[in-house]
């Protein structure tokens, strides 16, 4: 599978020609160990950072609610602290679901919780769509255990909004609705995509799961991408949300 990547190039890596290509015309050894690298040192960045930020927004928590009492019940000056307080737990959500993500292993194949699974990486799909494009993601209460990668799962729906972003119109609409499937286990049908192949990790965390990706042309020239992920079986561990 290829490496993902869900931001622009690193300075100083556009338009550099490619240093002793593979034998197949992918990039040579030494760049991807040098990815790998990149990786193991994310990973082992991810417990630290999560646990200086959790120390950080412990303080201002603190000093929110303390203002909070100390302030009139009602005025421009509570509601101003609410909007700290929103700020933080946002910040917290983001920047947790990053660091899950970053020390998640590959393959992480399972039985987990679907809709869990699609909870838990929404901060970092609204950070990717920014204010470009609007997203809606509704899914059922109470599905079953799904079998699943949950890495390929984050990075699969990681790309496929960051490709949205790059080739729609400012304002469009992306929808995520996750539900039963025919048979068992759950579908995730991803609307109003711009015409564009399905991401390298979407295509790998369908075939790895035994499920399938369908994609089917919708009005307007868009693209409609539907996700069957089949359930876990019934002796694999408790699901992992």
């Amino acid at each position: 599978m290829e490496e993902a990547s869900l931001g622009p190039a690193a300075p100083g890596e556009e338009g550099r020609p490619a240093r002793e290509a593979g034998g197949d015309g992918g990039p040579a050894p030494a760049e991807l160990a040098a990815r790998a690298a990149r990786q193991r040192l994310l990973a082992a960045l991810a417990p630290p950072l999560q646990h200086e930020v959790n120390n950080l927004l412990t303080v201002l928590f603190a000093n929110v609610e303390s203002l909070r009492r100390a302030l009139p019940e009602e005025g421009p000056a509570q509601r101003q602290i609410e909007r700290v307080a929103l700020a933080s737990r946002r910040l917290d959500a983001v920047v947790r679901a990053f660091t899950v993500l970053a020390r998640r292993p590959l393959p992480d194949l399972a039985a987990v919780d679907p809709g869990a699974a699609l909870a838990a990486v929404e901060p970092l799909l609204r950070l990717v769509a920014g204010s470009r494009i609007s997203l809606a993601i509704e899914q059922a209460q109470g599905l079953a255990p799904v079998r699943l990668d949950r890495t390929l799962f984050d990075l699969g729906l990681l790309e496929t909004a960051r490709d949205a972003v790059a080739r729609l119109s400012c304002g469009g609409t992306v929808r995520l609705a996750l539900g039963p499937a025919a048979g068992g286990g759950a579908a995730l049908v991803i609307s109003g995509l711009p015409p564009a192949p399905p991401t390298a990790a979407l295509s790998a965390l369908a075939e790895g799961a035994g499920g399938r990706l369908e994609a089917s042309e919708a009005p307007g020239d868009r693209v409609t991408l539907t996700l069957v992920l089949p359930p876990a079986p019934e002796e694999a561990a408790p699901p992992r949300s």
